[in-house]
């Protein structure tokens, strides 16, 4: 597959990651890793009108996803003053919408792996005061490498964004450390500006253990619990909800002993235990308790995954699911 998806987005360049370099224990983006970003790529004006607050990335390694991300935002949030039928936030009717929340699939490819994109409605997120805005972004991961190499990664994405707005020099991999910038904190003065650019902060932590057991709403359980409510539970009055509006998740899904984690790091990327399953079961139910009323989850599978249960699994907790190909990707919304 050619790396570069997108004539304009070309792959984040990660040559910092994989055997025999600065970091040798982190995920080397490969085909999987290509696959979300076609599937980024093609729903990104999707995206833009549902104006997201903040998207998370679990399990980043690299960073690739999460910074491709970021420049499919930058680049359409910069051009939709000038696209025709880009509606904001709020304004998205008509066949698109319908066709998005009937769960019809957007790509037919080979189903060696699949996707889900769990959405808890198709209403909005709340507006911003600009026109089209650049979400902050957040990456997770249990490999405190893999956090280091995302970071890595987005700053070599901001000083290559640099030089092209400075001049058009083709990017490179070396360079001055840079500022800042729209990767990692910013000073009030420039907070307004930062929030319409973007910014990618890191978190080393296993799923969702980092996060307090609260978000937008103050809630009378916890997302930890064994069972998460359905969508209709979790909007009454009470009841939490989630702070994420868009979750990318990659998982560690090759089936393996399930007699327990491999002790390397360098294997946490892709042991699933048995089925696959292990870390994907821990993942789901807390992914949709953190799930804002507006969000979508993607969420890579194959086919050993046994697809089906999952969709049952998500379906069960008032949603529905559109698997998309070659994901065998899920798209969904209340049901």
């Amino acid at each position: 597959m050619d790396p570069s998806v997108s004539p304009r987005v070309p792959t984040p360049d990660t040559s910092h990651v994989g055997l025999q370099k600065a970091f040798p224990d982190v995920y080397e983006a490969a085909e999987d890793s290509f696959l979300f970003l076609d599937a980024l790529a093609e729903d990104i004006r999707f995206l833009l009108r549902r104006r997201p607050a903040l998207v998370l990335e679990m399990g980043s390694g690299s960073g690739c996803v999460i910074s491709f991300l970021r420049k499919l935002f930058l680049l359409r949030v910069a051009s939709s003053k000038g696209l025709p039928g880009e509606t904001p936030t709020g304004g998205q009717t008509g066949p698109e919408r319908n066709a998005r929340c009937s769960g019809h699939p957007d790509t037919a490819h080979d189903s060696s792996h699949s996707t889900s994109s769990c959405s808890s409605s198709c209403s909005p997120s709340p507006s911003s005061s600009c026109s089209f805005f650049v979400p902050r972004f957040l990456a997770v991961d249990c490999n405190l490498s893999a956090t280091a190499a995302t970071l890595e990664t987005a700053r070599r994405a901001e000083r290559n964004e640099r030089r092209e707005r400075e001049g058009g020099e083709r990017p490179s991999e070396g360079g001055e450390a840079p500022n800042r910038g729209a990767i990692g904190s910013a000073s009030a003065s420039q907070e307004e500006n930062e929030n319409c650019r973007g910014a990618i902060d890191v978190l080393a932590g296993d799923l969702f253990g980092g996060f307090r057991s609260q978000s937008r709403r103050e809630p009378p359980w916890s997302p930890s619990s064994a069972c998460s409510p359905s969508l209709g539970e979790a909007q009454k009055p009470g009841r939490t909800v989630g702070i994420f509006d868009v979750i990318l998740f990659n998982p560690p899904y090759v089936p393996g002993s399930p007699r327990g984690r491999p002790p390397s790091p360098a294997d946490w990327a892709w042991w699933g235990g048995e089925d696959g399953r292990e870390v994907i079961d821990r993942f789901l139910p807390q992914a949709i308790a953190y799930l804002s009323p507006s969000g979508v989850l993607y969420l890579l599978l194959e086919k050993r995954n046994k697809v089906d249960e999952v969709v049952a699994h998500i379906e069960a907790q008032g949603f529905a699911a559109e698997v998309r190909f070659p994901w065998e990707g899920v798209f969904v919304e209340p049901s």
